[in-house]
């Protein structure tokens, strides 16, 4: 085996028979590039995961959240003679009537943190609100203003049409359309 002294000629130039000895085929860098990707790949797909795991439960705490205080709120009004309720003591009743903590996915205590309530909402005022709109009014959201709910659930359409229905005087604007 040569040392480095004897891959030099007599001028201090590389001898070429030790130059013939390097790789220079670049293969030793496509296993590094290979490496390289596959630790890439690995680490955006452990991200991606923590990301829409941390998504999802979000995302079902806040829809959760949503329609347990719109199911609180409305059924204040239903033992209330439609009065809304003006502030989360007035729902602590409701709360315990429905279920065990155990039926809730969001505490009592955190579900005040992650839903807003404008308790200033007068519900006569609301039930001349247009249904059409989408939602009719924002009486009702997620702390964060996130539009986070299940399907058919937003909060303030739900207390709309309570509100209509309780009413059973429904104003020409806000007659629901037919169905065939």
């Amino acid at each position: 085996m040569a040392g480095p002294q004897e891959n030099l000629d007599v001028a201090g130039s590389p001898n070429p028979s030790a130059i013939e000895n390097v790789n220079t085929s670049g293969a030793g860098w496509a296993g590094v590039a290979l490496i390289l990707g596959v630790v890439l790949v690995v680490a955006g797909g452990a991200w991606y995961a923590v990301h829409m795991a941390r998504q999802v439960l979000v995302v079902v705490n806040d829809a959760y959240a949503v329609e347990w205080t719109t199911t609180f709120i409305i059924e204040h009004m239903k033992a209330n003679n439609n009065q809304g309720p003006r502030g989360w003591e007035d729902l602590k009743d409701e709360h315990d009537r429905l279920g065990s903590a155990d039926n809730y996915p969001c505490p009592w205590e955190k579900l005040q943190t992650r839903v807003v309530v404008d308790w200033n909402a007068d519900p006569v005022e609301l039930a001349k609100a247009d249904i059409r709109a989408d939602p009719p009014f924002r009486v009702i959201r997620i702390v964060d203003g996130s539009k986070h709910q299940w399907k058919g659930m937003e909060p303030n359409r739900m207390n709309l049409e309570y509100l209509l229905e309780s009413s059973k005087v429904e104003p020409a604007e806000n007659q629901l359309p037919d169905h065939p």
